[in-house]
């Protein structure tokens, strides 16, 4: 029954994405796309590519740090594979499995620290959430035309419940609260162990020393702001008229929107946001539409290197990923 399932919700998101690529095609000629593509300068799309890898780079960086304090030995280079391998897997399966178990995983098997590799996971997570509303709400207050595509209201409740979220990860007292749910009758014993574990890993970030609390932050906002010069590096490389600080705050919206678990690696979803988005800037919706596809191609080519990666690691059954 179990399989099943899994069957199921694939072939609804399989449904999904392709519903909404194909709404999209039907009102933008492929023909048109293509053009555009064939437009681009694509030596600045390339420069953009290294640009997005230099992210992935610093982000294996801000990981590390957050793995370290739970006494986890992988290295930047280990971790960045495991980014890399863990992209691969997402092209086709669900993003719990391809975010969350398999890199869990690879992180708890090094120290056989389940509970600690699932804490990082999860206030890397909420880090990263965070840190792209924050930034987007500050480039969409820099956005004049901003207010006419999306309220304002909309984007301070996303940081608030990212920000409140990102509080609650550190706070132990928050942490007694879960685990008095966790303790109550109906919640299994083994299920109620296992939320114990993980909460006190996750109480250990309280003590995190405010130097090293300041170095993740400040590597995530260098990240995110270097992902977004690749994203302005693809626009320019279409000739696409518009600010950067437009694109900070829609570079947040579209990758929100990829959360919603409804579709595979967000294709669809993607294209639909960014279409919306760049439409009201007096961008034309095949162009927009190009962008959206230029953006999936960068990841696809990360994807395709991890899964390069792991047919290296399964075939020659290697246990360590890099030296």
């Amino acid at each position: 029954m179990l399989p099943q399932s899994k069957n199921l919700r694939f072939l609804i998101k399989l449904l999904v994405s392709g519903g909404l690529l194909a709404a999209v095609f039907s009102m933008i000629p492929v023909t048109q796309v293509a053009d555009a593509l064939l437009r681009a300068n694509w030596s600045v799309v390339v420069l953009s590519f290294f640009v997005i890898a230099s992210t992935h780079y610093l982000n294996s960086a801000q990981m590390y740090l957050i793995t370290r304090h739970q006494g986890i030995s992988l290295t930047v280079n280990q971790i960045f594979l495991v980014n890399l391998i863990t992209k691969f897997y997402g092209l086709f399966l669900p993003g719990i499995i391809a975010g969350g178990a398999i890199r869990w995983y690879h992180f708890s098997r090094p120290d056989r620290k389940p509970a600690q590799a699932l804490a990082a996971i999860i206030l890397n997570r909420v880090l990263e959430t965070s840190m792209l509303m924050c930034l987007g709400l500050g480039f969409w207050l820099l956005d004049q035309q901003a207010a006419n595509a999306v309220p304002l209201q909309y984007l301070v409740l996303l940081v608030v419940i990212s920000l409140f979220v990102y509080a609650v990860s550190f706070s132990r007292r928050a942490h007694a609260l879960i685990l008095r749910i966790a303790n109550a009758r109906f919640v299994p014993a083994w299920a109620a162990d296992k939320v114990h574990k993980v909460l006190s890993a996750l109480g250990t970030y309280e003590d995190l020393p405010r130097r090293e609390h300041a170095t993740v932050l400040l590597i995530a906002i260098v990240r995110h702001l270097l992902g977004l010069c690749s994203l302005y590096m693809l626009a320019l490389a279409l000739s696409l008229n518009i600010d950067f600080a437009s694109l900070g705050w829609i570079r947040s919206l579209v990758a929100i929107a990829m959360f919603i678990p409804f579709s595979i690696s967000g294709l669809g979803i993607r294209e639909v946001t960014f279409v919306a988005l760049l439409v009201p800037y007096g961008i034309a919706s095949d162009d927009a539409l190009a962008l959206s596809l230029l953006v999936f191609s960068r990841g696809l080519a990360f994807a395709l290197t991890g899964g390069i990666l792991e047919m290296k690691r399964v075939v020659f059954d290697r246990e360590e990923f890099a030296k």
